[in-house]
Protein backbone atom coordinates (compact mmCIF):
# COMPACT_ATOMS: atom_id res chain seq x y z
CA UNK A 1 0.00 0.00 0.00
CA UNK A 2 1.38 3.42 -0.98
CA UNK A 3 1.68 6.55 1.07
CA UNK A 4 2.55 8.38 -1.47
CA UNK A 5 1.69 7.45 -5.23
CA UNK A 6 -1.38 7.02 -7.14
CA UNK A 7 -1.76 6.49 -10.74
CA UNK A 8 -5.84 6.05 -10.47
CA UNK A 9 -8.64 8.79 -10.53
CA UNK A 10 -10.26 8.50 -7.35
CA UNK A 11 -11.89 9.76 -4.38
CA UNK A 12 -10.53 11.69 -1.47
CA UNK A 13 -11.65 10.26 2.00
CA UNK A 14 -11.14 12.20 5.02
CA UNK A 15 -11.38 9.88 8.48
CA UNK A 16 -11.10 11.82 11.53
CA UNK A 17 -12.68 10.83 14.73
CA UNK A 18 -15.94 12.46 14.79
CA UNK A 19 -16.29 13.63 10.59
CA UNK A 20 -16.25 11.67 7.32
CA UNK A 21 -15.47 13.81 4.38
CA UNK A 22 -15.29 12.64 0.72
CA UNK A 23 -14.29 14.85 -2.26
CA UNK A 24 -13.99 14.02 -5.96
CA UNK A 25 -12.89 16.11 -8.32
CA UNK A 26 -13.00 15.93 -12.41
CA UNK A 27 -11.30 18.30 -15.21
CA UNK A 28 -13.26 20.49 -16.85
CA UNK A 29 -11.64 23.22 -19.10
CA UNK A 30 -8.51 24.71 -17.48
CA UNK A 31 -10.06 24.04 -14.29
CA UNK A 32 -11.65 21.60 -11.94
CA UNK A 33 -15.25 20.84 -11.03
CA UNK A 34 -16.58 18.63 -8.00
CA UNK A 35 -18.01 15.52 -9.46
CA UNK A 36 -19.20 14.87 -5.92
CA UNK A 37 -18.92 15.77 -1.94
CA UNK A 38 -20.12 14.53 0.84
CA UNK A 39 -20.43 15.18 4.69
CA UNK A 40 -21.34 12.85 7.51
CA UNK A 41 -20.82 12.93 11.48
CA UNK A 42 -19.27 9.87 13.19
CA UNK A 43 -20.81 9.55 16.66
CA UNK A 44 -18.30 9.48 19.88
CA UNK A 45 -15.92 6.55 20.44
CA UNK A 46 -16.47 4.74 17.11
CA UNK A 47 -13.12 6.20 15.95
CA UNK A 48 -10.76 7.33 18.97
CA UNK A 49 -7.19 9.10 18.17
CA UNK A 50 -6.97 7.80 14.77
CA UNK A 51 -8.05 4.00 15.86
CA UNK A 52 -11.19 2.45 14.10
CA UNK A 53 -12.86 1.15 16.87
CA UNK A 54 -16.01 0.01 15.47
CA UNK A 55 -14.83 -1.33 11.89
CA UNK A 56 -18.41 -2.09 10.95
CA UNK A 57 -19.83 0.91 11.42
CA UNK A 58 -17.47 3.33 9.83
CA UNK A 59 -17.65 0.58 6.87
CA UNK A 60 -21.43 1.67 6.83
CA UNK A 61 -21.43 5.28 7.31
CA UNK A 62 -18.91 5.43 4.33
CA UNK A 63 -21.34 3.54 2.15
CA UNK A 64 -24.12 5.79 3.04
CA UNK A 65 -22.50 8.69 2.62
CA UNK A 66 -21.22 7.61 -1.09
CA UNK A 67 -24.02 6.55 -1.85
CA UNK A 68 -26.47 10.22 -0.52
CA UNK A 69 -23.46 12.60 -1.28
CA UNK A 70 -24.89 15.92 -0.57
CA UNK A 71 -23.87 17.16 -4.02
CA UNK A 72 -23.45 15.06 -7.50
CA UNK A 73 -22.03 11.67 -7.16
CA UNK A 74 -19.30 9.72 -7.03
CA UNK A 75 -18.44 7.84 -10.00
CA UNK A 76 -15.60 5.53 -9.02
CA UNK A 77 -15.01 3.23 -6.26
CA UNK A 78 -11.33 4.00 -6.29
CA UNK A 79 -10.20 5.87 -3.05
CA UNK A 80 -7.69 8.09 -1.69
CA UNK A 81 -7.59 7.66 2.27
CA UNK A 82 -6.30 10.15 5.16
CA UNK A 83 -4.00 8.24 7.85
CA UNK A 84 -4.31 9.50 10.99
CA UNK A 85 -1.39 12.12 11.90
CA UNK A 86 -0.87 11.04 15.78
CA UNK A 87 -0.21 7.36 14.72
CA UNK A 88 2.03 8.54 11.87
CA UNK A 89 5.46 9.20 11.35
CA UNK A 90 7.37 11.56 8.91
CA UNK A 91 10.61 11.86 8.47
CA UNK A 92 13.27 13.48 5.80
CA UNK A 93 16.54 12.19 6.24
CA UNK A 94 19.61 12.51 4.21
CA UNK A 95 21.43 9.50 3.18
CA UNK A 96 24.16 8.40 0.73
CA UNK A 97 23.24 8.36 -2.65
CA UNK A 98 23.58 3.83 -3.41
CA UNK A 99 21.88 1.80 -5.70
CA UNK A 100 18.41 0.76 -5.63
CA UNK A 101 18.77 -2.06 -4.21
CA UNK A 102 20.49 -1.07 -1.08
CA UNK A 103 18.10 1.59 -0.97
CA UNK A 104 15.31 -0.24 1.06
CA UNK A 105 17.80 -1.84 3.83
CA UNK A 106 19.60 1.70 4.43
CA UNK A 107 15.65 3.19 4.89
CA UNK A 108 14.99 0.79 7.48
CA UNK A 109 17.63 0.92 9.61
CA UNK A 110 17.77 4.68 9.34
CA UNK A 111 14.01 4.71 10.57
CA UNK A 112 14.35 2.35 12.94
CA UNK A 113 16.27 5.01 15.06
CA UNK A 114 13.31 7.23 14.74
CA UNK A 115 9.93 5.30 14.91
CA UNK A 116 9.41 3.60 18.29
CA UNK A 117 7.96 0.51 16.75
CA UNK A 118 9.79 -2.72 15.09
CA UNK A 119 10.26 -3.08 11.61
CA UNK A 120 7.35 -5.76 11.11
CA UNK A 121 5.08 -3.62 13.31
CA UNK A 122 4.53 -0.75 10.57
CA UNK A 123 4.42 -0.01 7.04
CA UNK A 124 6.80 2.11 5.03
CA UNK A 125 7.12 3.96 2.40
CA UNK A 126 9.23 6.64 1.04
CA UNK A 127 9.83 9.31 -1.73
CA UNK A 128 13.13 10.33 -3.26
CA UNK A 129 12.26 14.10 -3.35
CA UNK A 130 15.55 16.70 -4.07
CA UNK A 131 18.73 15.82 -4.01
CA UNK A 132 20.99 16.23 -0.66
CA UNK A 133 23.19 18.78 1.05
CA UNK A 134 26.09 17.70 -0.92
CA UNK A 135 26.96 15.89 -4.29
CA UNK A 136 26.73 12.12 -2.28
CA UNK A 137 23.67 12.61 -0.49
CA UNK A 138 20.31 12.51 -0.95
CA UNK A 139 16.97 13.59 0.58
CA UNK A 140 14.63 10.92 1.58
CA UNK A 141 10.62 11.49 2.89
CA UNK A 142 9.67 8.56 4.68
CA UNK A 143 6.13 7.56 6.11
CA UNK A 144 5.31 5.06 8.37
CA UNK A 145 2.15 3.89 10.13
CA UNK A 146 1.48 1.02 12.38
CA UNK A 147 0.18 -2.07 10.16
CA UNK A 148 -2.57 -2.34 12.78
CA UNK A 149 -3.94 1.15 12.19
CA UNK A 150 -3.88 0.39 8.21
CA UNK A 151 -4.86 -3.17 8.18
CA UNK A 152 -8.09 -1.76 9.74
CA UNK A 153 -8.41 1.17 7.25
CA UNK A 154 -8.46 -0.83 4.39
CA UNK A 155 -10.28 -3.63 6.02
CA UNK A 156 -13.21 -0.57 6.78
CA UNK A 157 -12.80 1.04 2.59
CA UNK A 158 -13.10 -3.02 1.74
CA UNK A 159 -16.10 -3.83 3.75
CA UNK A 160 -17.34 -0.62 2.17
CA UNK A 161 -17.16 -1.66 -1.26
CA UNK A 162 -14.26 0.83 -1.75
CA UNK A 163 -10.93 0.42 -3.90
CA UNK A 164 -8.10 1.80 -1.60
CA UNK A 165 -5.90 2.83 -4.09
CA UNK A 166 -3.08 4.64 -1.24
CA UNK A 167 -2.98 5.93 2.15
CA UNK A 168 -1.86 9.45 2.67
CA UNK A 169 -0.79 10.66 6.40
CA UNK A 170 -2.50 13.35 7.06
CA UNK A 171 -0.39 16.31 6.67
CA UNK A 172 0.72 15.58 3.64
CA UNK A 173 -2.83 16.26 2.25
CA UNK A 174 -3.01 19.47 4.24
CA UNK A 175 -0.16 20.34 3.13
CA UNK A 176 -0.86 19.42 -0.50
CA UNK A 177 -4.05 21.59 -0.74
CA UNK A 178 -3.06 24.80 1.56
CA UNK A 179 0.55 25.00 -0.58
CA UNK A 180 0.06 26.22 -4.42
CA UNK A 181 1.30 24.70 -7.25
CA UNK A 182 2.94 27.71 -8.49
CA UNK A 183 5.07 28.46 -4.87
CA UNK A 184 8.48 29.31 -4.88
CA UNK A 185 10.79 26.44 -4.09
CA UNK A 186 12.06 28.16 -1.18
CA UNK A 187 8.63 28.35 0.72
CA UNK A 188 8.70 27.48 4.00
CA UNK A 189 5.39 27.70 6.82
CA UNK A 190 4.60 26.19 9.56
CA UNK A 191 0.63 24.88 9.54
CA UNK A 192 -1.74 24.86 12.17
CA UNK A 193 -4.29 22.65 11.75
CA UNK A 194 -6.65 23.38 14.97
CA UNK A 195 -9.33 20.77 15.16
CA UNK A 196 -11.99 20.24 17.63
CA UNK A 197 -10.02 17.75 19.75
CA UNK A 198 -6.51 18.67 19.25
CA UNK A 199 -3.67 20.71 17.08
CA UNK A 200 -1.71 19.73 14.87
CA UNK A 201 1.52 21.93 13.40
CA UNK A 202 3.31 20.71 10.62
CA UNK A 203 6.48 22.19 8.86
CA UNK A 204 6.53 22.30 4.97
CA UNK A 205 9.90 23.38 4.00
CA UNK A 206 12.43 22.18 1.06
CA UNK A 207 9.33 21.04 -1.34
CA UNK A 208 7.78 18.53 1.63
CA UNK A 209 6.48 17.93 4.97
CA UNK A 210 9.39 18.04 7.37
CA UNK A 211 8.28 18.14 10.90
CA UNK A 212 4.94 16.99 12.18
CA UNK A 213 3.88 17.09 16.04
CA UNK A 214 0.10 17.16 17.80
CA UNK A 215 -1.39 18.64 20.91
CA UNK A 216 -4.54 18.28 22.74
CA UNK A 217 -3.63 20.98 25.29
CA UNK A 218 -5.12 23.66 22.71
CA UNK A 219 -8.04 22.56 20.45
CA UNK A 220 -11.96 24.29 19.38
CA UNK A 221 -13.45 21.95 22.62
CA UNK A 222 -10.50 23.12 24.61
CA UNK A 223 -10.97 26.57 24.21
CA UNK A 224 -14.79 25.87 24.44
CA UNK A 225 -14.68 24.56 27.67
CA UNK A 226 -12.36 26.97 29.22
CA UNK A 227 -15.32 29.34 28.81
CA UNK A 228 -17.79 27.52 30.01
CA UNK A 229 -15.71 26.53 33.28
CA UNK A 230 -14.83 30.79 33.36
CA UNK A 231 -17.90 32.20 32.90
CA UNK A 232 -20.55 29.21 34.48
CA UNK A 233 -21.85 28.73 30.90
CA UNK A 234 -23.58 25.41 29.12
CA UNK A 235 -21.13 24.15 26.85
CA UNK A 236 -23.52 25.19 23.78
CA UNK A 237 -23.84 28.86 25.50
CA UNK A 238 -19.30 28.43 25.65
CA UNK A 239 -19.65 27.77 22.40
CA UNK A 240 -21.77 30.22 21.01
CA UNK A 241 -19.90 33.13 22.57
CA UNK A 242 -16.89 32.17 21.17
CA UNK A 243 -18.25 32.05 17.78
CA UNK A 244 -20.05 35.19 18.27
CA UNK A 245 -16.89 37.32 20.24
CA UNK A 246 -13.76 35.08 19.79
CA UNK A 247 -10.72 37.62 20.39
CA UNK A 248 -12.34 40.63 19.71
CA UNK A 249 -11.87 42.84 22.39
CA UNK A 250 -14.91 45.30 20.79
CA UNK A 251 -17.15 42.11 21.73
CA UNK A 252 -18.71 41.59 24.76
CA UNK A 253 -16.62 44.05 26.56
CA UNK A 254 -13.72 42.02 25.91
CA UNK A 255 -14.67 38.99 28.63
CA UNK A 256 -14.30 36.03 26.05
CA UNK A 257 -11.03 37.32 24.38
CA UNK A 258 -9.59 37.52 28.26
CA UNK A 259 -10.62 34.28 28.95
CA UNK A 260 -9.36 33.07 26.12
CA UNK A 261 -6.24 34.67 26.56
CA UNK A 262 -4.03 32.41 28.70
CA UNK A 263 -4.92 29.57 26.04
CA UNK A 264 -3.77 31.38 23.30
CA UNK A 265 -0.61 32.20 25.05
CA UNK A 266 0.31 28.57 25.70
CA UNK A 267 -0.34 27.95 21.84
CA UNK A 268 2.07 30.57 21.24
CA UNK A 269 4.73 29.14 23.18
CA UNK A 270 3.92 25.70 21.60
CA UNK A 271 4.26 27.42 18.04
CA UNK A 272 7.65 28.82 19.34
CA UNK A 273 8.75 25.65 20.74
CA UNK A 274 8.52 23.37 17.63
CA UNK A 275 10.09 25.84 15.34
CA UNK A 276 13.46 25.97 17.61
CA UNK A 277 12.94 22.30 17.60
CA UNK A 278 12.38 22.36 13.52
CA UNK A 279 15.50 24.87 13.81
CA UNK A 280 18.08 23.01 15.71
CA UNK A 281 17.55 18.94 14.46
CA UNK A 282 16.37 19.38 10.77
CA UNK A 283 19.59 20.34 8.56
CA UNK A 284 19.22 22.92 6.23
CA UNK A 285 16.14 24.12 7.82
CA UNK A 286 14.82 27.11 6.41
CA UNK A 287 13.97 30.38 8.44
CA UNK A 288 9.80 29.54 8.64
CA UNK A 289 8.14 32.44 6.17
CA UNK A 290 4.85 32.64 7.78
CA UNK A 291 2.25 30.30 9.62
CA UNK A 292 -0.85 29.03 8.04
CA UNK A 293 -3.81 28.56 10.32
CA UNK A 294 -6.44 25.59 9.18
CA UNK A 295 -9.16 23.68 10.74
CA UNK A 296 -12.36 24.79 12.63
CA UNK A 297 -10.72 26.84 15.15
CA UNK A 298 -8.72 28.88 13.01
CA UNK A 299 -12.49 30.33 12.41
CA UNK A 300 -11.90 32.39 15.63
CA UNK A 301 -12.47 35.88 15.01
CA UNK A 302 -8.88 37.85 15.50
CA UNK A 303 -6.90 34.75 15.95
CA UNK A 304 -4.57 35.36 12.85
CA UNK A 305 -4.02 39.12 14.13
CA UNK A 306 -3.42 38.19 17.81
CA UNK A 307 -0.58 35.66 16.98
CA UNK A 308 0.84 37.65 14.51
CA UNK A 309 1.45 40.38 17.42
CA UNK A 310 2.32 37.68 20.31
CA UNK A 311 4.93 35.76 18.00
CA UNK A 312 6.30 38.53 15.88
CA UNK A 313 5.52 36.59 12.28
CA UNK A 314 2.83 36.57 9.37
CA UNK A 315 0.22 34.50 10.72
CA UNK A 316 -2.86 33.83 7.85
CA UNK A 317 -5.47 31.65 7.12
CA UNK A 318 -5.23 28.37 5.33
CA UNK A 319 -7.34 28.64 1.79
CA UNK A 320 -8.33 25.56 0.60
CA UNK A 321 -9.74 27.18 -2.63
CA UNK A 322 -6.10 28.38 -3.94
CA UNK A 323 -5.60 25.97 -6.43
CA UNK A 324 -9.26 26.45 -7.96
CA UNK A 325 -10.69 29.80 -6.80
CA UNK A 326 -13.45 29.48 -9.26
CA UNK A 327 -15.31 26.66 -6.98
CA UNK A 328 -15.85 28.75 -4.17
CA UNK A 329 -18.90 30.19 -6.17
CA UNK A 330 -20.57 26.69 -6.74
CA UNK A 331 -22.31 26.59 -2.57
CA UNK A 332 -20.97 23.13 -2.52
CA UNK A 333 -19.68 23.76 0.80
CA UNK A 334 -20.84 26.18 3.19
CA UNK A 335 -18.65 29.11 3.91
CA UNK A 336 -17.72 28.66 7.84
CA UNK A 337 -16.67 24.78 6.70
CA UNK A 338 -13.95 25.93 4.71
CA UNK A 339 -11.48 26.29 7.17
CA UNK A 340 -11.96 22.48 7.68
CA UNK A 341 -11.30 21.01 4.34
CA UNK A 342 -7.85 20.87 3.54
CA UNK A 343 -7.56 17.29 4.45
CA UNK A 344 -10.43 16.24 2.13
CA UNK A 345 -9.14 18.82 -0.71
CA UNK A 346 -5.92 17.72 -0.80
CA UNK A 347 -6.71 14.02 -0.84
CA UNK A 348 -9.67 14.88 -3.67
CA UNK A 349 -6.79 16.64 -5.49
CA UNK A 350 -4.12 13.68 -5.51
CA UNK A 351 -7.14 11.81 -6.37
CA UNK A 352 -6.76 12.96 -9.65
CA UNK A 353 -4.35 11.10 -11.50
CA UNK A 354 -2.98 13.06 -14.20
CA UNK A 355 -3.11 16.64 -12.24
CA UNK A 356 0.06 18.79 -12.69
CA UNK A 357 1.86 20.31 -9.99
CA UNK A 358 3.92 22.21 -12.61
CA UNK A 359 3.95 25.88 -12.07
CA UNK A 360 0.95 27.51 -14.36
Amino acid sequence: MSFFQNNQNAIGLDISDLTLRAVQFKGQGRGLAFEGYGQIDVPPGIIKNGEILEPRTVSDLIKRMISRPSFGRFSTKNVIASLPERRSFIKALEIPQIDSQQLEVTIRQEMSQHVPFSADEIYLDWQMFKSGASADTSRVLIGATPKSIVDSYIAALEDADLRPVSLVIESMAIAYALIPPNAEKNTSAMILDIGLNRTSFLVFDQGAVRFSASSKVISGSAMTRLIAQKLSLSNDQAEEAKRLCGLDPTQGKAVIPKTLMPAIDQLAKQIEKFLQYYKTHVPQANEISQIILAGGGANLKNLTKVLSEKLGRKVVLGNPWCQFEHLQKTKVIPSQQYLSQPTSFGLGLLGLANLSRKKK
